[in-house]
Parts: structure tokens; sequence; C-alpha cells
């Protein structure tokens, strides 16, 4: 049989690859607190002592750390370069090292991808409410970071003025309750969540300065109900999580919820009507495959349809720098 030599694989393919390479190198050093272990600068063998790991194991990886930058060698030391000195040790300024930890979390679960196309959904998946300290946490850290920086964005697109109450369902560490009641003194804010959340959600409120101001309410967004008097309903980073009938359901109890002339805020990404743009929330509906029973990505038209249907009108579509955007519906 004749054969001809076959056209190198372009790089548009073998980047994407072998992206996971330096990910998993960098999730690997913050599992085992590498950048802690180094401190002011210490050898393989006292980094593998520090974290109990092999030495040969542990030269390796820093090895792999020094030629990603993360780390400086000179001779047998290594010292963290000064973005792992700002971010990635105990005691950092910036410690990220527990929403990290969420990525490596869901590492594992994107590792099932095939899996989960092939079925639709995650075959062994916890529900929230039932997942322990080792994921909640993290998961929780990660969408504060999240949150925190683009709340006081949020706040400042949207009229604030003659808001008095706000129901923030599914809020989490309540960074956006926080920067509503900085932009309103008036602002009385309610975190609504599971109840092995709430903990989490005070302690990060309590470091603020509106904490008197924002109060927990435990609860499961998609079984109770929301009770009633408020102005605003936020919905951020939540819709995706569910499905269509669910989504439905839940901006349904937000009309219920809301004083007349209230209005639902649903902060998430917007896709368009191919849902193939943009591009971050196509990757990030897989993210859902992987990580929820029924969650997607969804268009600004779902959103509006879904809105209409709850009985909202006047609606409203804000964007917002990266991902996300605003939803925006009223209640005559």
């Amino acid at each position: 049989m004749k054969t001809t030599a076959q056209k190198p694989m372009p790089d548009e393919i073998n980047s994407i690859l072998r992206g996971y390479q330096p990910a998993r190198t960098l999730l690997t050093a913050v599992e085992l607190d590498v950048f802690s272990a180094i401190g002011r600068g210490a050898t393989a063998q006292d980094v593998a002592k520090k974290i109990k790991s092999s030495p040969r194991g542990t030269e390796i990886l820093l090895n792999a750390l020094a030629a990603l930058g993360f780390v400086n060698k000179t001779g047998e030391v290594f010292r963290n370069s000064g973005i792992a000195d700002e971010f990635l040790r105990e005691g950092a300024k910036n410690d990220s090292r527990l929403p990290i930890l969420h990525t490596a979390n869901q590492w594992r679960r994107w590792s099932e991808m095939t899996d989960c196309v092939r079925r639709g959904k995650p075959a062994d998946l916890k529900p929230m409410k039932s997942r322990g300290a080792g994921w909640r946490n993290p998961f929780i850290a990660a969408m504060h970071r999240n949150a925190a920086s683009r709340a006081p964005r949020l706040a400042a697109a949207l009229d604030l003025r003659g808001v008095r109450s706000v129901l923030d369902v599914g809020g989490g560490s309540g960074a956006f309750s926080v920067a509503f009641a900085r932009a309103n003194p008036a602002i009385r804010a309610t975190v609504f969540d599971l109840p092995n959340v709430t903990p989490l959600t005070r302690e990060y409120v309590g470091q603020s300065d509106v904490a008197k101001r924002v109060r927990t309410r435990d609860g499961d967004y998609l079984k109770d109900d929301f009770g009633e008097g408020y102005d605003l309903v936020l919905f951020s980073a939540v819709l995706h999580i569910n499905s269509p009938a669910e989504n439905k359901r839940l901006l349904k109890k937000a009309f219920r919820a809301l004083n007349s002339g209230g209005r639902v805020v649903i902060h998430d990404s917007v896709m368009d009507r191919s849902k193939t743009k943009p591009a971050s929330g196509a990757l990030f509906a897989l993210n859902m495959l992987v990580s929820t029973h029924k969650g997607n990505s969804y268009s600004g038209a779902e959103y509006g349809r879904w809105l209409k249907d709850a009985g909202f009108s006047g609606l409203q579509t804000i964007p917002l720098p990266g991902p996300s955007g605003l939803m925006i519906g009223r209640k005559s």
C-alpha cells in the first residue's frame, strides 16, 4: 500500500489539545499548597517534606512551575515569583487558593464530559444542599471573588432610587446585596440561600460596612416561597443552573413576591438566538452539562419569553463588561 506523508496538525489544534497541561500543573500546585511550602525559599526536598509528597514528583512539579514562571530557581533553591507570592500562598494579600480549589473540583467534572454528552447529564451528582465543605467553601469563595468585582457595576447600572427591600435569590456570599446596600442607604437586603450556605453568607457580609442591613433567610428556592413586599428580586448566576420549566416557576414566584412597580433582575450570560455567542457562554453551557442535571446558558429571547409569561412588562436588556448582562422586567 502506498502511503503519503500527513500534513502536521496546525497550532490552532495543538494549542487547544495541550492547553490542559499548564492548567493541571498549577491546580496540582495549589491543591498541594506548594507555594506556601516554598515560603521564602526551599529545595525540592524541603517542599516534599512539608507537603508530604515524593521528592522526585515534587522536583519535577517545581521545575515545571519554574518553566511556567510561577517560581524562580537558583541552583537547587526555589522561590515564589511575584505573582505567586501575591496570589498563591498562605497569608498573601490577595490569597486566591480557596477559589482556585473550586476550579480543581470542576476539573474532575470536566474530565467526565464525554459520558455527560452521551447521557445528557452527570452520572453521579449530589444535590447542592448535600455537598460537603470541601466543595461548598471553594465554590462560595470562587463565586464571591467574581461577584465582589462585578457587584458595584451592576448596582451602578440599575436605578436604585426608591428601592427599599431587595431579595437576593441564591445570593451565596451576599456580595450583590452588600453592593446594593452601599449604593442606597435605604435598602434592606435579604440573601435567600440553602441552610448550609447562609452561615458562610453571614461571615462574608459580616466583614462589610453594611452588615446590619443585609440579613439571611434559609430556604430552597426551587421548593420554598419567597414571601412578598420586595421592590427588587435579583437572580444573579442562578437561572443557568436550572431547566426552562424551573426558571419559569422561579420568575412567577418572583412576580408574586414583588410590590407593584417592582423589578426582577436577571444577571447572567445572555446568549444570542444561535446559542453560539458569546463564546464564553457556549463553553459555560458545557460547564452546566457536567455540573448540573438541567442547567444551560440561555438566550435573551428565552429570558424575554419567560419574563412575559410570568407577567412582567417593560422588558429591558443592559449589557455589562465581561461575560454577563442584565435582563429586567417590571411588575405593573
